[in-house]
């Protein structure tokens, strides 16, 4: 490096990468919209990404960010009950069975960010985990009952169901031997 000026530029340059990687650009189109070889643009993620990591300021506001995000899925999952609670005055299956397939996503979304986080260690992740799977099979046999208490909405129950379940869900017919 034969001037002072390069390491500026440098830093600059990594700001720029950074930036646009933190934008959701990935480092391929990076390498190629700045003209740099993609081991460069490797170069600076992981650089930032270990300042980031020792940084006790960065870390604080990924707490922050991580909090107000856990707090927000509370406020959407409390509202979303009280959908599915108007939704069953309604008799509105649909919005009832929507309803509770978005809660269940919402939670494994939140488990996910914690996981990721590394706030969740193995254990409390087992337990998140195991407690999401009861919910979702009480969520799972609620639906399945209204699927056979409502024969209308019955075929929209399955075919939801199944997205959730993985499973083709079976059609019980009335007064047929199973």
């Amino acid at each position: 490096m034969s001037s002072a000026l390069e390491p500026v530029d440098y830093y600059e340059q990594q700001n720029t990468v950074v930036s646009m990687r933190l934008k959701g650009t990935q480092p391929r189109a990076i390498a190629k919209a700045m003209g740099l070889k993609l081991v460069e643009v490797e170069k600076h993620i992981d650089e930032w990404q270990n300042v980031a990591k020792n940084s006790k300021h960065i870390q604080e506001r990924a707490g922050e960010a991580l909090t107000a995000t856990d707090q927000h899925y509370d406020l959407i999952i409390s509202k979303l009950w009280e959908t599915v609670e108007q939704a069953e005055m309604m008799d509105d299956l649909k919005v009832k069975n929507t309803s509770l397939k978005m809660i269940a996503d919402i939670e494994k979304s939140r488990i996910e960010m914690l996981q990721k986080s590394g706030l969740l260690d193995n254990q409390q992740l087992a337990d998140q985990v195991l407690e999401a799977e009861r919910k979702q099979e009480i969520l799972v046999k609620i639906l399945r009952q209204l699927a056979q208490e409502y024969p209308e909405a019955a075929q929209y129950v399955r075919k939801e169901l199944s997205k959730v379940t993985g499973q083709a869900e079976s059609t019980v017919v009335p007064g047929v031997p199973n």
